[in-house]
């Protein structure tokens, strides 16, 4: 399925829609078009979520990326870039390390994970763009 004149498809609603009617021959020619980032999301998984295990986090990298592109390309919003890469990490480096160092604070940090992509994307797209 080709993208036509957009600069991207909505790759979640595209993936699910294939998925529920079972059209094989287009998951596979998704999965082979895309053999890096299956190998990187699953390295990934297995280097920093080990209790989890690499596959369950291939699926939930590859659906948090589906999921935050397509939510940014549907409100024409950015976050992607530079500037807005950069004070998302260091937002979210602040936070993870006040609450790793916070007694009883390491449970909050995937919530913190979360409302540090929302704030970030927030403050760049009114403020800064």
């Amino acid at each position: 399925m080709k993208s036509k004149g957009r600069l991207n498809e909505m790759v979640f609603w595209t993936f699910i829609y294939n998925l529920f009617n079972f059209n094989l021959s287009w998951i596979v020619d998704f999965i082979l078009n895309n053999l890096f980032w299956l190998f990187a999301f699953i390295a990934a998984g297995y280097y920093l979520t080990p209790a989890r295990g690499p596959f369950k986090s291939l699926v939930m990298f590859s659906l948090l990326i589906m999921i935050s592109v397509e939510f940014t390309d549907y409100f024409n919003l950015l976050i992607y870039v530079g500037i807005g890469l950069m004070l998302m990490y260091i937002t979210r480096m602040a936070i993870l390390l006040a609450l790793e160092n916070t007694q009883g604070g390491s449970r909050y940090i995937p919530l913190a994970w979360v409302l540090s992509f929302f704030f970030v994307l927030f403050i760049y797209n009114i403020f800064l763009r």
